[in-house]
């Protein structure tokens, strides 16, 4: 099949796709949108323009037919910005910047705030080690997940992403 070549410099920590990707292999496989994705793991303070600009140039490259990708790309940047609580603040200043351009960021995080605390903090049940270690560790890495899910919301809330109103009535219901 066609070759893709990608760029990477571990010096700054930045990647950089060539401008000459074969759609048509994106299509068939995420192997295209990988760069952009390492790019996304990869993010920190001091690359944080660099690796912005390289994903939303990517974004902004996807031809229209190409909807279904464009909405699993929009998912998956939200999945790993939610996931990451070290960098939460610059996932979220990073979604803010793909909301202002793109709807479909806007409703996955609608879809998000609606279910957030049915889904994530509503099922805490406690596992004792002793009794269960697997499931105490599966336990624990729920609770990262909330922790970092959390700290998303609270810097989309600074982002201005979720309203005070709706950020207090998922405090309210997680209290509840």
């Amino acid at each position: 099949g066609p070759s893709i070549s990608f760029s990477f410099s571990s010096s700054n920590r930045s990647c950089s796709a060539l401008s000459t990707m074969d759609r048509n292999l994106y299509i068939t496989n995420w192997r295209p949108f990988r760069p952009q994705r390492i790019c996304l793991n990869k993010i920190s303070i001091k690359n944080y323009a660099t690796n912005r600009d390289q994903i939303l140039e990517y974004i902004r490259s996807l031809k229209e037919d190409q909807q279904d990708e464009f909405h699993q790309i929009a998912e998956t940047v939200f999945q790993i910005a939610s996931t990451n609580k070290f960098f939460s603040e610059l996932y979220a200043k990073l979604y803010k910047e793909l909301c202002d351009q793109y709807d479909v960021y806007k409703n996955i995080l609608t879809d998000f705030v609606e279910s957030f605390v049915k889904t994530k903090m509503q099922t805490i049940e406690y596992v004792d080690p002793s009794t269960n270690y697997d499931a105490f560790c599966a336990y624990n890495k729920s609770n990262d997940a909330r922790k970092a899910c959390s700290a998303f919301v609270v810097n989309l809330l600074k982002q201005g992403l979720v309203g005070l109103d709706t950020f207090t009535s998922m405090i309210l219901e997680i209290m509840d």
